[in-house]
């Protein structure tokens, strides 16, 4: 093949993808709003960021005390007794409260680390979002560049 064959194949090959690349441009901001949205790993990790921020909130809530309250309750009818009353009912409550005076520091820890890890989760999150947009501006800025070199040698011709 010589190198006149080659350039019209490539040449043929890039006119078809400007064509179709006119019919649906998109800016660089389009592509990283499409990939904010569709990214496994960055939905990944916000999903992650979520649990971390849930279980800081469950850590916190152990300061507080907790409050049971139970019921029951029973309805018997006799229809053939001896009774004076034929229907009886029942019923029993129950409240129970309970709060942990001191556990050897381990509520405070245990705040301590799910702060740092909400906030490790956080930072990765961002982590993960900016090295996808270096990744997409990388990409986006070689298109370009394959457009330009593409128009510079229609003129050429």
């Amino acid at each position: 093949m010589d190198i006149r064959h080659f350039f019209a194949i490539l040449t043929t090959a890039a006119t078809t993808i400007i064509s179709t690349a006119q019919k649906t441009a998109w800016s660089y901001t389009d592509c990283i709003n499409y990939a904010r949205q569709n990214n496994i790993s960055l939905q990944q990790s916000a999903i992650s960021e979520q649990v971390a921020t849930e279980n800081l909130l469950q850590s916190k809530a152990e300061w507080h005390p907790t409050l049971d309250f139970a019921t029951s309750h029973s309805y018997s009818n006799y229809p053939w007794g001896e009774q004076s009353s034929k229907n009886t009912y029942s019923s029993n409550y129950g409240l129970n409260t309970s709060w942990t005076v001191w556990n050897g520091q381990q509520r405070e820890n245990t705040i301590k680390r799910d702060k740092i890890q909400t906030e490790i989760s956080k930072l990765n999150t961002v982590d993960i979002f900016r090295t996808l947009e270096t990744d997409l501006l990388q990409v986006y800025i070689n298109i370009l560049n394959a457009f330009s070199n593409l128009a510079l040698t229609q003129q050429w011709k």
